[in-house]
């Protein structure tokens, strides 16, 4: 080992590498999977679940690490490259939460180490909030690069099982209420307004085109379709509904990046 090791948490600046004669870079998928496994080692010494290997977290991971290797330099941000976020995101990853550490050293093992060596690496590793994890790792000349990429995984849910979902969070709702069951109504033309509100990036509670006008409705974004917003619960608890249609878009917008549901009830 060199002495320190050489990281940088998703909070930290750019650290510059001191230059050496490297050779020609090549992806070392072996030295991936040991940092992988070290991980979850660590993970299951805190009394934490392991976290699932992703494809699409380590792709993003792995164009990362090839511009660490071009600059010779530790960075989370280059000059012209996407967010973390917004790299993660474009893989069509669901999610809602991210964080990355970088590092380079002699090898997996060393690597690892000084990533637990230090607070906010250490804090990536081992933190509850993330359940997916991704990792490139890139050797030129004596020199290994890492890149671990961390997420919240969603469940990729079809548009028609969020609005099953939905619709059977009101019906639990209102049955925990003792009111009588809403009818579900079927609007497609709902879910294409849910897209549109995602393409204008903005929520849209007025004006919607429906059959007939809706007596109350509710616009909002989730990342997680079973939780209902405070708002939804004064019409699905009103005793006077008799019905309701949902409308829902999984899409990107310039204020989520990341994407996440865009919903539309209405209640008649």
């Amino acid at each position: 080992m060199r002495g320190i090791s050489l990281v940088a948490a998703i909070v930290a600046g750019t650290l510059l590498i001191t230059k050496s004669q490297l050779h020609a870079a090549s992806h070392d998928s072996s030295a991936a999977q040991q940092l992988f496994q070290l991980t979850n080692q660590e993970r299951e010494k805190n009394g934490l679940p392991p976290l699932a290997w992703d494809d699409r977290l380590a792709k993003a991971a792995a164009e990362h690490a090839k511009l660490m290797v071009d600059h010779e330099e530790l960075s989370h941000q280059f000059s012209g490259e996407p967010s973390v976020r917004d790299r993660i995101a474009a893989t069509n990853l669901h999610f809602d939460r991210s964080g990355e550490n970088v590092a380079y050293d002699d090898n997996a093992e060393d690597a690892n180490r000084g990533l637990m060596n230090s607070p906010p690496h250490r804090a990536n590793i081992l933190s509850p909030d993330y359940n997916a994890i991704g990792i490139a790792a890139v050797t030129k000349g004596d020199l290994l690069y890492v890149v671990e990429d961390f997420a919240r995984r969603l469940p990729d849910y079809t548009t028609e099982k969020v609005e099953q979902i939905i619709a059977g969070e009101v019906a639990q709702a209102r049955a925990r209420h003792r009111d009588n069951p809403l009818a579900q109504l079927d609007d497609p033309a709902l879910r294409e307004q849910a897209c549109q509100m995602a393409q204008q990036d903005r929520l849209i509670t007025s004006g919607l085109k429906t059959p007939k006008p809706p007596r109350y409705t509710v616009s909002y974004t989730a990342t997680d379709p079973s939780q209902l917003p405070s708002s939804a619960m004064a019409p699905i608890t009103n005793p006077t509904m008799r019905g309701f249609s949902v409308g829902a878009c999984y899409a990107k917008s310039a204020s989520h990046p990341n994407a996440l549901y865009w919903v539309a009830l209405t209640f008649y």
